[in-house]
């Protein structure tokens, strides 16, 4: 297909409406850093894990058509709205991004998608497919090329009182997780910090949030996102579809999602 019958189509996708009387979906899709095809969607809970209560297991949610669509024009993006075969054969095969797919189509192309999933809650309150995160992140200790990596970061000095064994030999480093590994918190950069023995030991109460801003992770906002996590969201979702959109031109088969998708 050109690149002019593209574009063509996906303004197409964009500017058409929902059909009455029709469910809808809500997906993304994008690749990350390392090329992996990966999926997203505004998901509900379900239950939980029976061997694990810190999983969830989450499935997607019916949308409302018209609050889905002021979500995504509140952080500048564009939702597509897919209605037919053909339209979600472009959606998954040319552009990634955003999408709006009709539950009847869901049900019977991506029936293994739409099943309740393991998700965890990560630091930010949003949630991750139990399946994308990497083994390491459940063990309670870092490795030590993570543990080297969050002392690095935090210039070998507690986050709270600035004490370091450089300045007194009887400083103790100790790293913490921000959001606690008893309460599901993984062993990841973003939710280890480094504080002294003085601090770790009266940390009170044990789950501080307030500790994220000491190492500049951004939490989810949650009434109106505001404009530096905006941009934030729109960064990640630009350099996503791009991955995507080069990565679908290299793959043969374009297998999209789990449970091996093609159309």
């Amino acid at each position: 297909m050109s690149e002019n019958k593209l574009t063509i189509e996906l303004k197409r996708l964009f500017n058409q409406p929902a059909l009455e009387n029709m469910e809808y979906f809500q997906f993304s899709l994008f690749s990350n850093e390392e090329g992996k095809f990966h999926y997203s969607y505004m998901s509900n809970w379900f239950g939980y894990d029976d061997e694990n209560p810190n999983i969830e297991l989450r499935e997607p949610s019916l949308m409302i058509i018209d609050k889905a669509i002021k979500i995504f024009q509140d952080i500048d993006q564009p939702l597509l709205i897919i209605n037919d075969k053909k339209d979600l054969f472009l959606f998954l095969n040319f552009y990634g991004g955003n999408g709006l797919i009709t539950k009847e189509l869901c049900e019977q192309y991506l029936a293994d998608t739409i099943k309740p999933q393991k998700n965890v809650k990560t630091y930010d309150k949003s949630y991750i497919n139990f399946e994308d995160i990497p083994k390491n992140e459940f063990n309670r200790a870092p490795n030590p090329k993570l543990r080297m990596e969050i002392f690095k970061r935090d210039n070998f000095k507690c986050k709270v009182c600035g004490a370091s064994p450089q300045n007194n030999e009887h400083v103790e480093l100790h790293l913490h997780h921000i959001t606690p590994y008893s309460y599901g918190g993984l062993t990841q950069k973003n939710n280890l910090i480094t504080l002294c023995h003085t601090c770790h030991k009266g940390l009170e109460p044990h789950y501080d949030p307030q500790l994220y801003s000491f190492i500049n992770v951004e939490m989810l906002c949650e009434v109106i996102p505001t404009e530096k996590y905006k941009k934030r969201i729109e960064r990640n979702i630009l350099f996503g579809i791009k991955r995507y959109k080069e990565k679908t031109k290299t793959t043969a088969n374009r297998v999209l999602l789990k449970g091996g998708l093609k159309l």
